[in-house]
């Protein structure tokens, strides 16, 4: 597999695969793209190695909404939270959604 790098973060610009891959196809199309050619780089990975690079490029584009999300957790479990925090009169969460909210904060 062949993959465009940007330089300044190592992030996933494009991949392409395939053995009919030419050289250089990624470069320019990440130039026209508005990259400049320094700024990026082509090479051959493992299909293990791209798939890092392109696990890597989805966790950058996250927002804090999608990082949210993740931590919350499931309705399932929160409404279970909010059960045992009127049966015990605790705050678990109420202090879960705080900590959620503080670790991942509106951009």
């Amino acid at each position: 597999m062949r993959v465009c790098i940007e330089n300044s973060t190592g992030l996933l610009i494009s991949s392409q695969s395939g053995d009919g891959a030419i050289f250089g196809t990624l470069v320019a199309n990440a130039v026209r793209a508005g990259y400049a050619k320094g700024d990026v780089t082509e090479s051959v990975v493992t299909e293990d190695a791209a798939k890092t690079l392109m696990d890597a490029a989805s966790e950058a584009v996250k927002t804090y909404a999608d990082h949210r999300r993740e931590a919350y957790g499931s309705i399932v479990d929160q409404i279970d939270m909010q059960y045992w925090d009127a049966v015990n009169g605790t705050t678990v969460w109420n202090d879960h959604v705080a900590a959620v909210k503080a670790a991942h904060p509106k951009d």
